[in-house]
């Protein structure tokens, strides 16, 4: 069953990825930032990763990253990205809750 939130973004996964290159200096800062706490032996999970970008960039520095978004289009396109990449430690997933609590740590300042 498609929920209102998927089949909002799926509508806007088009236009979320051709925007992306635009968004290019804010996502290597982002990412750069993120870095700094993850090791090689870490797993991680990127909930709402959208079409994959940080996912991708990040799976080289760790043990397993996991790529969760609600929309079966961004997952779409996260998975092509992912064909053009030769790491294998990771997996983009379209998955849908009723209800999700996050402890969010102030990592990133």
């Amino acid at each position: 069953m498609i929920t209102k939130a998927e089949k909002f973004w799926d509508k806007q996964a088009v236009a979320f990825k051709n925007s992306e290159s635009q968004s290019d200096a804010i996502n290597k800062d982002i990412i750069a930032r993120i870095r700094k706490h993850l090791s090689i032996n870490d797993n991680v999970l990127d909930f709402g990763c959208a079409t994959g970008t940080k996912t991708i960039e990040l799976a080289g520095g760790v043990k397993h990253i996991h790529g969760l978004d609600l929309s079966s289009e961004m997952i779409r396109y996260a998975l092509i990205k992912k064909k053009s990449r030769k790491q294998r430690m990771y997996l983009f997933q379209r998955e849908h809750y009723q209800m999700m609590i996050l402890r969010i740590l102030p990592l990133i300042k």
